[in-house]
């Protein structure tokens, strides 16, 4: 009974160790760098408006140690798209991005399996007040 715990733990030990060292390597210049394409749930007494949202990133690079977008565009997908200034954090391992398109509309996005998952603030038309939205953007290019 012993030799099982023993094996178990060794066994636990070895896959979050394997676990860690993936997330360790991720490199976002990488992982981040490319078009990402989808939408924020709208709310449901919203009749107007796009949903539908583009994120660029063209550059993603190292200062001082760390990990920052210099180079980042943002807008309602299949428009103009504008610069915008991303913050990044590597938290545990995973890349997650911050950056206001205006002063009023924060985005949150962090890299899952999935794509790139967080949320909007964004404001309901048809409530007349402002709401954190989901969002998911999947990479395209």
């Amino acid at each position: 009974m012993k030799t099982v715990s023993v094996l178990l733990a060794v066994l636990v030990f070895v896959m979050f160790g394997a676990a860690v060292s993936r997330a360790e390597e991720l490199d976002p210049s990488k992982a981040l760098v490319g078009k990402w394409e989808g939408q924020y749930v709208k709310d449901p007494a919203d009749v107007s408006g796009d949903n539908a949202r583009t994120l660029v990133i063209v550059r993603v690079q190292q200062q001082d140690g760390k990990w920052v977008v210099s180079e980042a565009k943002w807008g309602i997908s299949g428009g103009r798209l504008a610069p915008v200034e991303v913050k990044l954090e590597v938290i545990d391992g995973v890349p997650t991005i911050h950056f206001e398109p205006t002063p009023m509309n924060p985005v949150m996005l962090r890299l899952t399996p999935e794509g790139l998952t967080g949320t909007i603030k964004m404001l309901s038309r048809g409530r007349g007040g402002w709401g954190v939205r989901p969002m998911k953007l999947k990479r395209v290019e």
